[in-house]
């Protein structure tokens, strides 16, 4: 069933935007740019719920920057300590200087800046966070890392706490990282003066970057599939080469991801997601291989074909897929869209694989009361007992219930 994450039984009014959600133990903690009250008081920009006592609580004074808006963009975790990117200048109740990056430790509950003086984080906005074996990697808009040129783009070493570069930096904005056994792989972006959005894509050696591959849509998820890396987004060509909407790193080269998939106008790979063999792949698209798989469709590696979810005249979603889970074997698919299969579900489903079928999320007692009344965005599994899915989205209510 559906539960509001409630403050003592009250459901909790949140006002504004989620970006970001992250668990440690028994903590959800909840990133954006937003305001909750609470019991607590209210809250902003960065909280958490805790499952067992059903709390909300604050972060010892949070975060503000004190010289314009504040917001939490990404939230990533390591050992208990909570790593947090956004636009903030100070962090906790004392007020430390924390320049757009900061560390939670939820043992210990105080904040610390990454470094040790007053050029401690980074000189600006951080969109992306993060963390590859013992380093925190940040990306944004700015120049400075600590007290040391960094264009765009930083890593944080755990171990030495100290800040360390990436050669010169990027001349563009990274959105998305995937460390490889040999390489840091970066998708990122520039604007040019008309507005319009440029995609690239960049690979670090551990020496220098290489020669930006231009795409022609947006780059979205990278994930390691076997001894490669696939990537989707809502790109048609790399470097001129045609590509469709995914793509695979075999080694240093991109090429063809199995078979091109079919789409309309919008067409875009939002998400994936891989169990085993199989590869789950969500967005918006009609066809693989001339075949009717509608926005979400499974890869298998061994027999290298493509399958529907669900029987040929009722396969998939009709409307858009944001975010996908495999949790004890079933795909759970997130976005916005109104049936999935044949049957009514608002915005995230459950599609049972081994019966072959969709079925909406519901409340037991109540058929009818399934689902959200808006967008599902994220999807985060907490797998401590009893078990929890928690989503995010633009919706004020699940299951019938209001959650805002």
């Amino acid at each position: 069933a559906w539960h509001a994450l409630s403050d003592g039984g009250v459901t909790a009014n949140i006002q504004g935007t989620i970006s970001s959600l992250a668990m440690i133990g028994d903590n959800l903690f909840v990133g954006g740019a937003y305001t909750i009250k609470t019991a607590a008081g209210t809250l902003q920009h960065i909280a958490r719920w805790n499952r067992t006592t059903g709390a909300w609580s604050g972060l010892d004074g949070g975060l503000e920057n004190r010289f314009g808006s504040t917001r939490v963009n990404r939230l990533a975790v390591r050992d208990r300590v909570l790593y947090v990117g956004g636009l903030f200048s100070h962090a906790g109740t004392l007020g430390g200087i924390a320049n757009n990056v900061a560390a939670w430790d939820d043992s210990l509950s105080r904040w610390s800046a990454l470094g040790t003086t007053e050029d401690n984080g980074v000189n600006g906005q951080v969109t992306m966070l993060e963390i590859f074996e013992n380093d925190v990697v940040a990306g944004g808009v700015f120049s400075i890392a600590g007290a040391t040129r960094a264009a765009h783009i930083a890593r944080w070493n755990i171990a030495a706490q100290q800040w360390n570069t990436y050669g010169a930096g990027l001349s563009e904005e990274p959105a998305t990282a995937m460390q490889t056994a040999s390489a840091l792989l970066v998708g990122a972006v520039f604007t040019d003066l008309a507005g319009k959005d440029h995609w690239v894509l960049r690979r670090w050696d551990g020496a220098a970057w290489s020669t930006p591959v231009a795409a022609n849509g947006a780059v979205g998820d990278m994930v390691p599939v076997g001894n490669d890396y696939l990537m989707g987004g809502g790109f048609t060509s790399l470097d001129g080469v045609d590509f469709q909407y995914l793509a695979k790193l075999n080694g240093s080269a991109w090429e063809e991801f199995a078979e091109p998939l079919g789409a309309g106008r919008f067409a875009e790979v939002n998400a994936i997601a891989v169990d085993g063999d199989d590869v789950y792949v969500g967005g918006t698209f009609a066809t693989v291989r001339g075949k009717a798989m509608n926005n979400i469709a499974r890869w298998n590696r061994a027999s290298n074909t493509w399958t529907p979810l669900g029987p040929d005249t009722a396969n998939g979603v009709r409307g858009d897929v944001y975010a996908i889970r495999i949790i004890g074997g079933n795909v759970y698919a997130a976005g916005f869209f109104g049936v999935a299969g044949d049957v009514r579900a608002d915005n995230i489903a459950r599609f049972i694989t081994s019966e072959n079928r969709w079925e909406p999320l519901r409340v037991p007692s109540s058929p009818n009361r399934q689902g959200t009344d808006g967008a599902v965005y994220s999807l985060a599994w907490d797998a401590a007992t009893p078990k929890h899915l928690h989503i995010g989205g633009a919706f004020t209510i699940a299951g019938g219930d209001t959650v805002m």
